[in-house]
């Protein structure tokens, strides 16, 4: 038997629970929410990414990571969105250039952000790539050619989960609005145009008859 880690989410306060699973469980790792009296359990997909991770010796080894983390463990990113459920995917690979140790790969998230015209809840896919370099001091920095962006080593073992939420961070769209008019002024200012426009021609109609028909003789 194992134990590992699951989040649970109840009505009054989030906790950390352990749950015992079989070997022969393809998962690592578990959801498990609460509604009132009743309780699921929903395996994810991917396995939780580690949170601590030595970034120097992961990049001369060419590690590849994949893996989700709980959005509700990320408070400074969750305070721009409606809501924290959901997790982000990770797939990131570690390697060189040249000299250099390198971070790159993609993130994505669906996320319930805020509608600024509305202010409703929508749905919204973020997509962020990352190529970082890993450097030691500014001068290494501003000596990175332009396809990096630079990542600061202060320490051997770097948090992979806040360098992943500052990126989300970066990637994440000042304004986000539906791509529909969403709000009452933008619905009856589209209103207000038909009917100015039904107007126009019905005054076109009343002005000119004759010019009504010669339209229709053109047809």
């Amino acid at each position: 038997m194992l134990i590992l880690p699951v989040v649970y989410t109840g009505s009054s306060e989030k906790k950390t629970v352990f749950a015992r699973v079989r070997k022969r469980l393809k998962y690592k790792a578990f959801l498990l929410t609460s509604r009132g009296e009743t309780a699921t359990i929903a395996p994810l997909m991917q396995p939780l990414i580690p949170e601590f991770l030595d970034f120097v010796q992961k990049a001369d080894q060419g590690a590849v990571i994949k893996g989700v983390w709980p959005l509700n463990r990320m408070h400074r990113f969750t305070a721009m969105l409606h809501t924290d459920e959901g997790v982000v995917e990770a797939v990131l690979q570690f390697g060189r250039h040249g000299k250099l140790r390198t971070l790159s790969g993609e993130l994505s998230a669906d996320l319930a952000v805020t509608c600024q015209r509305c202010l409703q809840p929508m749905q919204y896919s973020l997509q962020a790539q990352l190529s970082l370099a890993l450097v030691k001091d500014d001068g290494q920095a501003e000596s990175l050619p332009d396809m990096f962006e630079p990542l600061l080593l202060e320490a051997e073992e770097v948090n992979l989960a806040e360098v992943i939420e500052d990126e989300l961070l970066l990637a994440l769209p000042l304004v986000l609005v539906h791509e529909h008019d969403c709000s009452d002024f933008l619905q009856q200012q589209a209103q207000r145009l038909k009917q100015d426009a039904a107007k126009a021609a019905e005054q076109k109609v009343i002005n000119n008859p004759f010019a009504v028909l010669k339209d229709l003789r053109k047809e």
